[in-house]
C-alpha cells in the first residue's frame, strides 16, 4: 500500500544527497580552477591561467651596486671542473667521503657554509681551503644567500673552461655520466614554465609581494644538482649581484629561472642520468659511493 510519509521522507533523504553531492562537486571544481589551476597545466595563459615572463616591476630593483657576501675561500686550478656542495658545517665525516670520492676522480670539490662564531673548531682543519665560508647565518630561509656565495666563488676565482657543479650533500653525481655542452643542464629535474607557478600553500609559498600571484615561473633546474658553464654562471652572478631579491628563498627558481631569464640565457637542458637525489637518506648515499670504490 502506497505510503505517502514515508515517500516524502525517502524524497528528503535524496534531495540532502543530492545538495551534499552538487556541494562537493562544487567545492573540488573551484579547489580544482581557482586554487590548484589545473586546466592551466595544458599551458594556456588564459581563463585565469598565470602569464609568462618576469614581473616588470624586478626591473626597478636593478641597482647596479655590487655586493660581497664571502668571508673565506682558496680559488682551485683553473680549467677544472668543480663541484660546489650546498651542506651544513657539522657534517664532516660526510665531507670527508664526498672529498674523497670526487678528488680521485680528477674533480675539485669546495664545500658551502655560513658563518659561525667559533670556525676553527667547526671543520677538519686541513680542510680548511675547501670550504667557502660565506658572511650569513647558516639556516634554510639563506639558502639563496649561499648559492649566491657560490656564484661569487665562481667569478672571483675567474674559473674558466670549466664545469660547476651545484651539488646538495645528499645528491650523488655520477662523475662517468657525460656532461653534454649546455649553459645550463638540470642533473635532478627540470621544471617548465607551461606546468610550474607558485603553490597556493606549503613550504614553498611565496608571498604576493615576492613573486605576484599571475606570473608563471621560468623554467628552471630543481636544487639538488645543476650544472652550469663557468662562462654562464659569471653571466648569473653579474645579474644576481645587481638586483636584490633578500625575500625570494627559493633558490633553484632565483637563479635558473629568474636570473638566467634577466641574463638571456637559453632553458636548461636535461640529464637526469647525471645526478640521483636520496632525500636525506645518507646510508643509502654513503653505500651508493661505497659502490664505486673499485671503479
Amino acid at each position: 500500500m502506497f505510503n505517502l510519509k514515508e515517500m516524502r521522507k525517502y524524497n528528503t533523504k535524496k534531495n540532502r544527497s543530492l545538495l551534499i553531492a552538487l556541494f562537493t562537486s562544487f567545492f573540488l571544481v573551484h579547489f580544482s580552477v581557482n586554487v590548484f589551476k589545473v586546466h592551466c597545466y595544458t599551458g594556456t595563459d588564459s581563463f585565469g591561467c598565470p602569464q609568462y615572463g618576469v614581473p616588470e616591476k624586478f626591473m626597478e630593483l636593478w641597482k647596479g651596486e655590487k655586493k660581497n657576501i664571502l668571508k673565506s675561500y682558496t680559488c682551485p686550478p683553473h680549467g677544472m671542473d668543480t663541484i660546489l656542495v650546498t651542506t651544513t658545517r657539522e657534517k664532516t665525516d660526510l665531507h670527508e667521503k664526498i672529498y674523497q670520492f670526487y678528488t680521485k676522480r680528477g674533480f675539485q670539490v669546495r664545500f658551502l657554509i655560513g658563518s659561525s662564531d667559533s670556525p676553527e673548531t667547526t671543520y677538519p682543519h686541513r680542510f680548511r681551503e675547501n670550504y667557502i665560508i660565506g658572511e650569513f647565518e647558516d639556516r634554510y630561509e639563506n639558502l639563496h644567500f649561499k648559492t649566491f656565495s657560490a656564484y661569487q666563488f665562481v667569478f672571483f676565482c675567474y674559473l674558466q673552461n670549466a664545469n660547476i657543479i651545484f651539488l646538495d650533500d645528499d645528491t650523488f653525481f655520477d662523475p662517468f655520466e657525460k656532461i653534454a655542452y649546455a649553459p645550463i643542464t638540470c642533473g635532478h629535474q627540470r621544471f617548465k614554465s607551461e606546468t610550474t607557478w607558485k603553490k597556493p600553500f606549503g613550504k614553498y609559498h611565496l608571498s604576493n609581494e615576492v613573486w605576484p600571484d599571475d606570473y608563471r615561473y621560468p623554467t628552471y633546474c630543481g636544487g639538488p644538482c645543476t650544472i652550469v658553464s663557468a662562462a654562464t654562471a659569471e653571466k648569473l652572478y653579474h645579474v644576481a649581484s645587481e638586483i636584490e631579491l633578500a625575500d625570494f628563498n627559493m633558490e633553484d627558481v632565483l637563479f635558473t629561472g629568474v636570473y638566467r631569464s634577466f641574463a638571456n640565457i637559453p632553458e636548461p637542458a636535461e640529464n637526469r642520468k647525471l645526478c640521483q637525489h636520496y632525500s636525506g637518506d645518507y646510508n643509502a648515499l654513503i653505500s651508493k659511493y661505497d659502490s664505486y670504490l673499485n671503479i
